[in-house]
């Protein structure tokens, strides 16, 4: 079964007030909802059997894209 997308937000702090509505429900990282979990206004459902992957990129200012930091990181985690 695939979820039915009904909304898309693009600040997490929207996107946890729609959720509190009851608009909808959402996965997000757990230190963003770690307040709302201590007053009890959101709640973790556990996913089984669920592998998550997330697309991730490296910024920097063009006029640096050729420095050694940059170089070092880029083989440290893509390697």
């Amino acid at each position: 079964m695939r979820p039915v997308i009904v909304n898309e937000y693009d600040n997490v702090e929207t996107l946890k007030s729609a959720v509190q509505l009851g608009i909808g429900c959402s996965i997000v990282p757990l230190i963003t909802i770690e307040r709302e979990l201590k007053e009890g206004t959101l709640e973790i459902v556990p996913m089984k059997n669920m592998t998550l992957k997330r697309p991730l990129g490296i910024i920097c200012l063009q006029k640096t894209s050729d420095s050694k930091s940059l170089h070092e990181f880029y083989a440290t985690v893509c390697a």
